[in-house]
């Protein structure tokens, strides 16, 4: 996955959490992407992850949560 698709999932998830939690602010949500870089470069810092394998994981991960 890349970049872009990462931060279109993202952004679907957004969706989602904005239609079940309606009392999060849209700067909550916008906290929310930010902290999906930053899960990225924490995994390639700390897990020893390429910034692709890293991108693939979250992406797997959203992909769980959508199905949810």
């Amino acid at each position: 996955m890349n970049q872009h698709q990462l931060r279109s999932a993202w952004k679907q998830l957004r969706g989602q959490a904005r239609a079940l939690w309606s009392r999060l602010t849209d700067d909550d949500l916008a906290r929310a992407t930010e902290q999906s870089e930053q899960m990225i470069s924490k995994l390639q810092q700390n897990g020893g992850y390429s910034r692709q394998h890293a991108e693939e994981e979250i992406s797997r991960w959203l992909a769980e949560l959508k199905t949810d």
